[in-house]
């Protein structure tokens, strides 16, 4: 079963005593060894991420699609729900061999992070403090020079108009989930 060349005879000797020969010569190819896929092997939901492998010409296939799903030529994962799934490259040689290579492909979960409570109108040049019942986040505003915020959620009306304080969470997947809260500065 290895590549190479097979010499394969055939002789029939008929009831007469009379004898022929047949010889056939049959080349037996190989598989092309592929390499290791590479790319990032992980997402979180509905995010992408990209595989490769240095053979191309190959199609790829996802071991579960209600997980991921992966392009047929692209190499392109998009996580569907949270799990771990097989994705695979098979290539198909000139010679009609086929190969095959997988990587284990992880799907993350985004945290989960409440609501942003606490008074959301102010006065130019007071304070209030929102606060998000979610541990780890991140605040910001979509406008500092509206209204400012500070690493405890202190919001610091700033000049009239409206800005929006975000609080973001990441994960240790890196999946990150923001709360939204509408600040109105009088």
């Amino acid at each position: 079963r290895a590549a190479g060349i097979a010499t394969i005879s055939y002789t029939l000797v008929s009831p007469t005593g009379c004898a022929g020969s047949v010889t056939i010569f049959d080349t037996v190819h190989a598989p092309t060894t592929l390499p290791a896929i590479t790319g990032i092997a992980r997402q979180c939901v509905g995010a992408t991420s990209m595989l490769m492998n240095d053979t191309l010409g190959g199609r790829w296939l996802s071991g579960d699609t209600t997980i991921a799903t992966v392009g047929v030529s692209t190499g392109i994962v998009t996580g569907r729900i949270p799990g771990i799934i097989d994705i695979y490259y098979f290539y198909t040689n000139a010679f009609g061999c086929n190969s095959t290579t997988s990587i284990a492909d992880t799907v993350n979960a985004y945290p989960v992070v409440s609501a942003i409570t606490g008074i959301t109108r102010q006065c130019m040049g007071t304070s209030t403090t929102l606060s998000d019942s979610t541990l780890g986040g991140v605040w910001s505003s979509s406008d500092a020079a509206v209204a400012s915020v500070g690493t405890g959620g202190i919001v610091s009306g700033v000049s009239a108009g409206t800005a929006n304080i975000t609080y973001s969470v990441t994960n240790g997947f890196g999946c990150t989930t923001i709360s939204v809260a509408t600040i109105t500065v009088n």
